[in-house]
């Protein structure tokens, strides 16, 4: 049995974001210099996806990368699920 803290989801939250994030790069031949950095304010929804309920999250993240508008990160993209949009 795992008992992970607030922290500790946290940090795994953005460590799957920063490897979507990688993934993306080396997709399309890029190669990221520099360490990312990820801060977010993420909220945990269920969402239901043929018939099984998944988690999913909701809310704000900033990465020290540009990312493309309506690019999708995660399981189910292709779906619609995972789509960001810059905000200014």
């Amino acid at each position: 049995l795992s008992i992970e803290t607030d922290e500790e989801k946290k940090d795994k939250l953005h460590a799957i974001l920063v490897s979507n994030i990688l993934s993306f790069c080396k997709f399309t031949g890029y190669t990221v210099q520099n360490r990312l950095a990820i801060k977010s304010s993420l909220s945990p929804v269920t969402t239901n996806l043929k018939g099984k309920t998944h988690l999913a999250f909701m809310g704000e993240f900033m990465v020290n990368f540009l990312l493309p508008d309506l690019l999708g990160l995660g399981k189910s993209t292709s779906r619609g699920y995972g789509n960001i949009i810059r905000k200014i």
